[in-house]
């Protein structure tokens, strides 16, 4: 990519970072281990036990009729005040590169470090590993099935900085946008619209649209913070919002030094809700070209970490948050309904009738949006409770006791719960996908009838739904077993392992599994009707406190190659289909 296409704003601290670099990167070296399987058995020894711990006879009376529960007409507490925004019009501007030679120094050396090589898989496979950058990879995503967005480490000091490098897998090519410096992982340096086929970043005053070769295909006035769309069919940048299949803007929130945060888009995309500061959030019409900053006087209970996300609830006509509000001392923890429309909103704990001394800290809406399962906990001991609510009636159900929330189900029939029965150390496998502690055993607890279904009389490690939510993969708790559990018929399928494994991937399109075997290589489950088995990977090397170093495993969009992390470097690997 020629430098013409590249303006970054670094620090003289972030570039001393990468000038110290990082020692050299071994490849893993080839595997022996033997992990197959025998032959499969269907057997009804995990059949779940039925539990009825949930009955009508614990359900909630709502404490306003469900006819007024979608006006949200009873006890509003309304937002104090409201401020318009400006319609000023905005010039476009083009950044200028400041043409530090640090900076070209910085790129120049990123650009010629970063190489695509073959290295040596298992069975003679072919293993692609993008390497020789000393700080390594932090992450990256896929594009399409032949371009990576990778995200190289340059600096350390306050957490993973990284800049924005695509590359070509066919070639080995990498290019890399402009932005306005390097970042953290969870801010957006730059956004992939798969529906445009596009790649986008902003400079300054300007966003810039990339083809995958790294041309330039439009530009318009705009600045970070960007968000996309669902759809990746409109872009929200700090102030406007932008259609780019039809090339309609809508300017707004330039009442906001930081514009709208972390939005929540409607279904049809046209309206959004997020923060624009402290505790003002942000509400915008791309239609009526309409946008306020209102002062709710609502807190997140826990104010650090990324801001938790908002969703449209109720036929888009209100919004809810996956975590729970502070409104004031006296109530620390409310799950709050808001309506943006009428500026007010409602404690859905007291609309379902939820005892006053409890704190609610986490809401998990259901994908459909019909039901919420919350979190609550008494102010005066550490003592949790849980609780399935009808959105629509307000209608409640007293969770079991001791388990907790795990997973929805795709289509919102099933809410999978865990529960931590033993305390002691479990070895680095419980920590393996999520870096934080797994439960031990899980239940299947059905939102029709509110039985409890217990999965397994053993500790297990965590379930991985299929693609079409019908079926739930897990490994025993010594690893030796794969085990595939029908929800609906509560039949599973076990699979003997002839050595441990730590973890279950489902391939996208559900007809097959990648296990991770301890040693850190990949198994190929290629049949569940017959246990054929393949070995992908060679093992992954050890890391200096002795956990195995293998992250970020993904499918490629068409689902045949498999990417992953080990050491500093990205490694590539076909999976047949």
């Amino acid at each position: 990519m020629s430098k013409s296409h590249i303006w970054f704003i670094l620090s003289l601290v972030a570039f001393g970072c990468l000038v110290a670099g990082c020692g050299p990167i071994k490849p893993p070296q080839a595997s022996t281990s033997t992990l197959m399987l025998a032959s499969p058995t269907r057997t009804p020894s995990y059949v779940p036990t039925r539990t009825p711990s949930i009955t009508p006879s614990l359900s909630r009376t709502p404490t306003t009729p469900p006819t007024q529960v979608n006006a949200l007409t009873t006890s509003p507490t309304p937002w104090p005040t409201v401020i318009h925004s400006e319609r000023a019009s905005s010039p476009h501007i083009v950044p200028t590169s400041t043409k530090d030679p640090r900076e070209a120094e910085l790129l120049r050396q990123l650009t010629a470090a970063i190489t695509l090589q073959s290295t040596k898989g298992a069975k003679g496979r072919p293993l692609r590993q993008i390497a020789g950058w000393s700080q390594g990879i932090a992450s990256y995503r896929w594009l399409d099935n032949t371009h990576l967005l990778l995200y190289p480490t340059i600096c350390e000091e306050m957490g993973p900085m990284v800049l924005p490098m695509v590359m070509n897998l066919n070639n080995g090519r990498t290019w890399m946008p402009a932005t306005d410096g390097s970042g953290y992982l969870d801010q957006n340096l730059a956004l992939w619209s798969n529906s445009l086929k596009r790649l986008i970043s902003s400079q300054g005053q300007e966003v810039l649209l990339y083809d995958l070769q790294g041309n330039i295909t439009q530009r318009f006035a705009g600045a970070s913070p960007l968000y996309l769309s669902p759809s990746g069919w409109r872009l929200l940048e700090r102030f406007g919002w932008h259609d780019l299949e039809t090339g309609k803007t809508m300017k707004f929130m330039r009442q906001s030094k930081v514009g709208m945060l972390n939005p929540a888009w409607s279904r049809d995309e046209i309206r959004l809700f997020g923060y624009c500061g402290g505790i003002e959030f942000a509400v915008a019409d791309a239609t009526l070209n309409t946008d306020t900053c209102v002062s709710s006087g609502l807190r997140f209970v826990d104010g650090e970490g990324p801001l938790p996300d908002f969703h449209w609830v109720l036929s888009d006509t209100q919004v809810m948050s996956d975590h729970g509000l502070s409104a004031d001392r006296d109530r620390p923890g409310i799950i709050a309904l808001i309506d943006p429309t009428h500026q007010f909103y409602v404690n859905v704990g007291d609309r379902a009738g939820l005892p006053s001394s409890e704190s609610c800290y986490a809401a998990h809406i259901a994908p459909d949006g019909k039901h919420l399962w919350v979190d609550c906990q008494e102010t005066s001991r550490l003592e949790q409770s849980s609780y399935l609510i009808d959105m629509s009636t307000s209608v409640t159900r007293t969770a079991p006791a001791k388990w907790e929330f795990y997973s929805w189900s795709p289509d919102s029939r099933i809410v999978v719960l865990g529960q931590h029965v033993s305390l002691h150390a479990l070895g680095p496998d419980r920590w393996y996908r999520s870096g934080e502690r797994w439960p031990d055993q899980y239940a299947l607890f059905s939102v029709a009838s509110g039985d409890l279904f217990s999965m397994t009389h053993s500790s297990i490690t965590a379930p991985v739904w299929d693609p079409q939510g019908k079926r739930l993969a897990f490994l025993t708790e010594d690893g030796t077993t794969l085990v595939v559990l029908d929800v609906m018929t509560h039949m599973t399928t076990e699979l003997p392992l002839a050595s441990s494994a730590l973890d279950v991937l489902w391939r996208p399109p559900g007809d097959g599994l990648v296990l991770i075997a301890d040693g850190g290589s990949l198994w190929q489950v290629r049949d569940l009707s017959t246990g054929k088995m393949e070995q992908l990977t060679p093992n992954a090397p050890e890391t200096t406190t002795g956990l195995l170093d293998i992250i970020h495993i993904r499918w490629s969009p068409g689902g045949n190659l498999l990417a992953f992390i080990t050491g500093h470097d990205v490694y590539v690997v076909s999976v047949d289909k």
